[in-house]
């Protein structure tokens, strides 16, 4: 039997090496860099946003001193409290109460939860965040933005989980004793959580780390307001989370996450809130015709000022209609907004609608109904609502002078 002869492949390998070199003038011949390209996969486009802790600075505005200095008071729930579980990145569940606290001094970006994490929405979302941005922001007050789920909201749920991830204690600590609880039910508080020997103000840290300013429009904290500060200046300065100025790119794993870019506004609106709310709080200490919607003992209060003529300062909460009449309600506690009662045209006449997302104070008398104060707007009831105290030129009384 004849051996095969193995070199005879040769000339034809040579020359089809041959044609193939030839054929590659410099234009078309891959590049060492071009060749690198080619060979590295594509990115996959992201689709978790976990949070990466960024380490405690020196001195750390997040790292108080131990509690023990605090009144029984000022403690919700005592001692004996547990986390259950951390809700999104502004707001945690307890045990045994099972009850939720709403993390003052911030305000994080929306998160999708449980099932809507597959949902179409949060798909676009995803995949096409400025086109999802846009859409949530059609039609509204650009002064006045809303709030809607963004990647970085997902990535300030997943940081507040390992800031309280581990914690050996935790103390929920209320700011004002007046304002306890929020107009869901939510207790409004300071999370503290003990780590080793180190006590954490949880709140804070999520400010420090970049995932909210700190939130003042419903007033600044009576307590720790100058670590919230210095938080957010150092988040500033380091860029982190929100206050990254590097464009949204799903496909960079470097990339900051897709958040608002608004937060300006957002900071000038909540500013002129905190001014609006710090100079009713003064007025309240010399006005006893003066309420402050949301502080739990002015319910009482104005049920005893039955017929009396008072002003009340809130903001805007629900509007409904019932037999024929509008209930105009402002916010108060859960289930008590303080409604102002009266026609389509009588509200419209107020000049109200047109102050939503602002504070406001309101002028009228004081009526009951099924146990409830309220302004019920009539020939003998006008109700005057100010931007503005004292009073400005675009406030106008509705009721008596029609």
């Amino acid at each position: 039997m004849t051996r095969p002869r193995l070199l005879s492949a040769w000339p034809i390998a040579a020359l089809l090496l041959s044609a193939f070199v030839g054929a590659q003038t410099p234009a078309s011949r891959p590049t060492k860099a071009t060749r690198t390209a080619a060979s590295r996969p594509a990115a996959a486009p992201r689709t978790e946003f976990p949070w990466t802790l960024a380490a405690p600075s020196s001195p750390c505005p997040s790292h108080v001193p131990p509690p023990t200095t605090l009144l029984p008071e000022q403690l919700h729930g005592g001692t004996s409290l547990t986390l259950e579980r951390v809700v999104d990145g502004d707001t945690v569940r307890l045990l045994p109460t099972k009850e939720s606290v709403r993390l003052l001094g911030l305000d994080t970006e929306e998160c999708f939860k449980g099932k809507s994490l597959d949902s179409a929405d949060r798909k676009r979302m995803v995949s096409d965040f400025a086109g999802w941005r846009k859409d949530q922001l059609a039609g509204t007050n650009p002064t006045r933005p809303p709030k809607y789920n963004t990647p970085m909201g997902e990535a300030a749920h997943s940081a507040l989980d390992r800031i309280v991830e581990g914690a050996e204690e935790i103390r929920v600590v209320y700011d004002d004793p007046r304002r306890k609880v929020d107009g869901f039910g939510r207790v409004l508080a300071h999370l503290l959580v003990r780590k080793g020997p180190t006590w954490i103000h949880a709140n804070v840290e999520m400010v420090r780390q970049g995932l909210s300013p700190y939130f003042v429009k419903y007033g600044r904290c009576m307590v720790w307001d100058a670590a919230y500060e210095a938080a957010q200046a150092e988040a500033r300065s380091a860029k982190r989370g929100i206050w990254d100025s590097r464009p949204w790119n799903p496909e960079d794993p470097l990339a900051r996450y897709g958040s608002y870019d608004d937060y300006e506004v957002r900071l000038a609106w909540w500013a002129e809130r905190a001014r609006d709310l710090a100079k009713a709080a003064e007025q309240r200490k010399t006005r006893d015709d003066l309420y402050l919607l949301g502080d739990a003992d002015e319910g009482r209060r104005l049920a005893e000022a039955e017929g009396k003529t008072v002003t009340v300062f809130g903001s805007h909460s629900t509007k409904k209609n019932a037999s024929g009449l509008i209930l105009y309600g402002l916010s108060h506690l859960k289930d008590e907004d303080f409604l102002i009662v009266g026609s389509a045209s009588e509200i419209a006449a107020t000049g109200i609608a047109a102050q939503e997302g602002n504070l406001v104070w309101v002028t009228g008398t004081i009526s009951i109904y099924r146990g409830r104060p309220q302004f019920k707007i009539g020939p003998k009831n006008p109700v005057i609502v100010h931007r503005t105290w004292p009073p400005a030129a675009e406030s106008r009384p509705v009721g008596e002078t029609r």
